[in-house]
């Protein structure tokens, strides 16, 4: 497994999605970083369970106790569910949990997950021997929930390669962009990366397949733009949706 080992999907729609797997050393920073985030919590509900002990030590007992037992778990489960896959010390690290269908991580699978992260760390790091052996680099927690890691880093909004620049005054505001994918915008993303590079009638090729595909799907889209003109665009309004 070496750190530029891809994942290739067909998506429904008929694009071909290409995503980068995520290393082991990407995923263990990640790890580490989290740990500390939950290590933290975990500290700050111990001196509050100390202070509280005052009051009623049973009481305290048992909510240190319960915390400990769930904070990690509601941690891991409740970021990557509703965060895109990305906990915090993933998003730092660069990288994203998704299905291996490349849909976006849902409750159960973030639960099986995590479900499963105790033995992936026991028994002399089993995760990691499964990380090294296995195509997608996955732990076991992975094969059984039937997800990946990925790398999740944004090219610029400058898109290099692409001949269009999007006008910072550009008006998408009435565009409804709730139907287009993660996966379909992964795959319009990197068209306009390699478009400068492309030869130009396969270049516009390229973009009228891509329009044609999205563009029904797109309402509030008042002027006929061309297809790379709309493409761009879009990338640019769905971005500014998800921040």
């Amino acid at each position: 497994m070496t750190f530029e080992d891809r994942l290739e999907i067909s998506t429904s729609e008929g694009i071909d999605v290409e995503l980068t797997i995520a290393g082991i050393g990407s995923r263990t920073l990640a790890w580490l970083l989290d740990g500390v985030v939950i290590g933290a919590i975990l500290l700050a509900v111990g001196v509050g369970g100390a202070i509280m002990s005052d009051f009623d030590s049973l009481l305290a007992q048992g909510l240190v106790s319960l915390a400990v037992l769930a904070l990690p778990s509601a941690y891991l489960v409740g970021f990557e569910t509703l965060n895109g896959g990305r906990t915090p010390g993933k998003m730092s690290a660069g990288i994203k949990t998704v299905k291996v269908s490349g849909a976006p991580v849902g409750f159960g699978s973030a639960l099986v997950r995590t479900l499963i992260l105790p033995f992936d760390i026991a028994f002399l790091g089993i995760g990691i021997v499964s990380m090294l052996v296995t195509e997608r680099s996955q732990r076991l927690g992975d094969l059984a929930a039937r997800t990946v890691v990925v790398r999740d880093r944004k090219p610029p909004m400058a898109y290099t390669g692409s001949s269009f620049q999007p006008p910072v005054d550009a008006d998408t505001s009435t565009w409804d962009v709730s139907a287009i994918t993660e996966a379909e915008l992964g795959a319009i993303r990197r068209f306009l990366e390699r478009a400068a590079t492309l030869e130009p009638g396969h270049r516009a090729d390229l973009a009228r397949q891509l329009n044609e595909r999205v563009r029904p799907r797109v309402a509030g889209v008042e002027r006929s733009y061309g297809p790379e003109e709309f493409l761009a665009r879009l990338v640019v309004e769905k971005d500014r949706r998800i921040e």
